[in-house]
């Protein structure tokens, strides 16, 4: 036992301390990001990160032991190809611009994020799940995933400080909401890993990009393609099949039970 909090439910011992390992893993993560953004395209970028929908069901079969019927997988590949398909063009457009060079060293990169974004959300669902934190309220188990988070980010900052500048350079009002709007993201993801899964994530994270481009052709002037209409089309038709087969499984379940009830 290295704390024992009585009044903010928050302390570090041997429970606690498993919060490293996806604090960890997203810190890396989200450094990675930016590290394969210099050596790939946009469009190269969001094809290969798409990847991590199916690396998802992979590891939460591995870790979780959350079995897919074939259909649902033939969903999550409908997914990727939904999401990548809606994106392409935008991307494309800013690769042009961009005029960036893709390196094998920045599609491997690309291929680590796809792999180390799920394992971090399934490490964080398997703590908030199954291990001994697991009863502890939504906000302790957050306050516990951050701080260790925040530790890993102080010293990173420290390490790679420059003394001519300070923390807040570079920082406006817009940033600042920036800031306070993925705090409120990672609250209900925070929630959905609580009370769902991973797999439910992704498919949020997938009808918020399909809602942003809608809202951006109607609010900012952005050009509907014919891209962005297959893409979305694939990602709801995704959607129908993934959770039409949960759905249709309980339904035949729930009578299969009380038959057995009866005899």
């Amino acid at each position: 036992m290295l704390y024992d909090g009585t009044k903010f439910n928050f302390r570090v011992n041997q429970d606690t301390i498993m919060y490293c390992l996806p604090a960890l893993i997203y810190f890396l993560q989200n450094n990675i990001v930016f590290l394969a953004l210099l050596h790939v395209d946009p469009t190269t970028y969001q094809i290969l990160v798409n990847l991590k929908i199916l690396t998802t069901g992979i590891l939460s079969y591995i870790v979780l032991n959350k079995k897919l019927s074939s259909l649902q997988w033939s969903a999550l590949f409908l997914l990727a190809i939904g999401c990548a398909i809606s994106q392409s063009k935008s991307c494309s457009t800013q690769g042009e611009n961009n005029m960036k060079d893709t390196s094998f060293y920045g599609i491997i990169l690309c291929i680590i994020v796809s792999i180390m974004s799920p394992a971090a959300g399934i490490a964080t669902e398997w703590i908030m799940k199954k291990s001994n934190m697991k009863n502890e309220p939504l906000h302790s188990q957050n306050m516990h995933l951050y701080f260790f988070g925040i530790l890993f980010n102080i010293i990173g900052y420290i390490i790679d400080t420059q003394p001519d500048k300070s923390f807040f350079d570079g920082h406006s009002w817009t940033s600042a909401a920036v800031i306070l709007s993925y705090a409120f993201t990672g609250l209900m993801v925070s929630l959905i890993m609580k009370y769902a899964d991973n797999m439910v994530k992704i498919y949020a994270v997938a009808v918020s990009m399909a809602l942003t481009l809608l809202i951006s052709v109607l609010l900012f002037e952005e050009k509907a393609t014919v891209d962005m209409f297959y893409g979305i089309t694939v990602i709801t038709l995704s959607i129908f099949i993934y959770f039409g087969v949960v759905a249709t499984d309980a339904i035949q379940f729930i009578p299969h039970q009380e038959q057995n009830k009866h005899t």
